[in-house]
């Protein structure tokens, strides 16, 4: 199963100016464990964790954001692989993290994405 990553420049939080344009933000969408063609999103905002359902696969949603112009990498969902770490911080990458399995240092979307692409080889697709 994969999960999509989007990074974005959407962010209110008062550090967004001081991180790389276009990369202030990033949340996942991963595939529901109850319905078929059924995803689920989880974004932290400034006012608390949005989850939400959509419809379509992982696969699906990170073509539709990137026909918005935002990035969005797919990448293994390993959520056994969730277990407690020590160095998870209450942010956005920390959530996105601990919801598609992935344990790094990245504290900033951009040491997220860079290191997301050295643990799956892939290519960037914006």
């Amino acid at each position: 199963m994969q999960a999509a990553v989007i990074f974005t420049s959407d962010s209110s939080h008062w550090l967004a100016s001081r991180l790389r344009e276009g990369y202030q933000h990033v949340f996942c969408v991963v595939p529901s464990v109850n319905a078929d063609n059924i995803s689920v999103l989880v974004d932290l905002s400034t006012v608390g964790i949005d989850v939400r359902a959509i419809s379509g696969t992982p696969e699906e949603a990170a073509a539709t954001y990137r026909i918005y112009g935002y990035e969005a990498l797919l990448v293994p969902y390993r959520p056994a692989e969730r277990g407690r770490t020590t160095a998870v911080m209450n942010n956005c990458v920390g959530l996105t993290k601990q919801v598609i399995g992935f344990r790094s240092w990245a504290l900033t979307p951009w040491q997220l994405r860079q290191a997301l692409l050295k643990e799956t080889n892939t290519c960037a697709s914006t």
